[in-house]
């Protein structure tokens, strides 16, 4: 049963990330203070795929900042899965737009380099893990191959294995897929897809500006602007989807419009 089912069936499963009465305020260039987020309320249970979808400085990467610990809030709370953000790094995962792939490291080296971080020791164990993600995202033959070796696409499967290879709870996503061209980008996003949908026990939050990719990829779809939601959309469309012919279900398209309808006014 997919997550968007699953909690519409009436389950209430605990939440892995919760943002309370959160307010967000930034110093603005003449020398006042610039509100993001006013009184934010939202929970994400967990297991779902959440995508944060909105304008630009509307506060989408904010709150994804907020979840990784790395912005505080002006008043209000974050809890991430049942503790302070800074508390639950160790169990989360953080994928931007640009793979951040370190140049001097294999594709190897870099899945490893997490793992490095994170205090695993053996190197064999390292090793085979590294491997097994990148054998799980189709780069079994570019183990050794340096980034500037690789296609952007490629590089981006290379983050998304490092991402994967530390076993995260939570997935936070920032605008992932956005610096490929059109055909890469489906291809990873079906990659991407694909590596969720059989295990959906982990918490995404996505944040993209793509309202297409935001409903096809996601259980649910929160619309930001005006410092809170303006809408928050379960997407009860089935899993496993084929991105290939998604646009053409007639609830993805009503739900676009939906959204885009928000956008307008």
């Amino acid at each position: 049963m997919n997550g968007a089912s699953a909690l519409q069936g009436g389950a209430h499963p605990a939440d892995a990330v919760t943002f309370e009465n959160v307010t967000v305020t930034f110093p603005s260039a003449d020398g006042g203070v610039r509100t993001i987020l006013e009184e934010l309320n939202l929970s994400i249970p967990a297991g779902q795929f959440v995508a944060v979808v909105g304008r630009s400085g509307c506060g989408k990467t904010t709150m994804l900042n907020m979840a990784a610990g790395l912005v505080e809030a002006a008043d209000g709370a974050v809890t991430v899965l049942g503790s302070a953000p800074r508390a639950a790094r160790k169990r989360m995962g953080f994928m931007l737009a640009r793979d951040a792939l370190l140049p001097w490291r294999t594709a190897s080296g870099n899945v490893q380099y997490g793992l490095e971080l994170r205090g695993v020791k053996p190197t064999a164990e390292r090793k085979e893990t590294a491997s097994h993600w990148l054998s799980t995202v189709h780069l079994a033959d570019h183990e050794k191959h340096y980034p500037w070796q690789l296609s952007q696409g490629m590089r981006q499967r290379v983050a998304l294995a490092r991402t994967w290879a530390l076993d995260p709870e939570l997935l936070l996503m920032d605008e992932p897929f956005a610096a490929l061209d059109v055909n890469t980008r489906r291809s990873a996003q079906n990659e991407f897809l694909d590596l969720w949908q059989r295990e959906e026990h982990r918490t995404v939050m996505f944040v993209t500006h793509d309202l297409g990719e935001a409903v096809a990829l996601a259980d649910r779809v929160v619309l930001m602007g005006e410092g809170g939601v303006l809408d928050d959309v379960m997407i009860d469309i089935e899993r496993p989807r084929d991105l290939t012919h998604i646009t053409m279900d007639s609830a993805h398209q009503d739900i676009l419009e939906r959204l885009r309808a928000h956008l307008r006014r």
